[in-house]
């Protein structure tokens, strides 16, 4: 992946009122952008915010063939690694025009490369790319309810591991609060977490007095209640 810089003659403005609209937005699996504007002269893509108005050159994984439509699916995991911010624009001869629009409340779920990725709607409507490490956890492999009560799999730095209900209730309070693994005591977070909201959308299951619930950054939680 390169950056290709363009000259202060052709910058052109870059205010609201110069600004593309964007049909469809979204990171769906933590790793490529899809992108979507009215049909028009230009190429979408990346400019790294604080690198002199350098424009992305990214794969673009997929185009679309609509002719009302230019659209493209670009790969994300050519971007340098680290912490970083993109603003997505429409890059032509005239120079780079941001685009604006909505990703709405979806959820970017981690990429297989440990890395996050999402997209935000930034001051004034424009869109960027925020690039950034996930804190470490184990993931989610099974949950299993039978008769001796719920079991977790989980699969993490350490290696695979299995949580028995004697191990959940051992670490549950009266409040929900985070299950933890391992010597580092890490988190399990659940895999491939595109929902607004896992807690409603993703149910786990209760047995006797254990509940276990996600919370809405998909990390897992248990809780002991009090039965009547």
């Amino acid at each position: 992946m390169r950056f290709r810089r363009r000259t202060e003659e052709s910058a052109g403005p870059a205010g609201a009122a110069d600004a593309v609209d964007a049909v469809f937005v979204a990171i769906l699996d933590g790793r490529h952008l899809w992108l979507a504007v009215p049909a028009q002269r230009g190429s979408l893509a990346l400019r790294a915010s604080g690198e002199g108005a350098a424009v992305a050159d990214l794969p673009v994984v997929v185009e679309g063939d609509r002719s009302d439509v230019l659209s493209v699916r670009l790969d994300l995991a050519a971007l340098p690694a680290g912490a970083a911010s993109y603003d997505v624009v429409l890059a032509g001869p005239d120079g780079a025009r941001p685009v604006h629009g909505d990703p709405g409340g979806r959820r970017t779920p981690l990429a297989d490369d440990g890395v996050v990725r999402r997209v935000e709607r930034g001051h004034g409507g424009a869109l960027r790319v925020v690039v950034g490490s996930a804190d470490p956890a184990a993931v989610l492999v099974a949950v299993r309810s039978g008769l001796d009560g719920i079991e977790v799999d989980v699969d993490g730095p350490g290696g695979p591991a299995t949580l028995t209900h004697a191990d959940l209730l051992a670490g549950a309070g009266p409040e929900a609060g985070p299950v933890r693994v391992g010597a580092d005591r890490l988190p399990v977070r659940r895999r491939d977490d595109d929902l607004a909201d896992p807690g409603r959308g993703a149910p786990l299951p209760s047995d006797g007095p254990l509940r276990l619930r996600w919370s809405r950054d998909g990390l897992l939680q248990a809780r002991v209640v009090d039965e009547p």
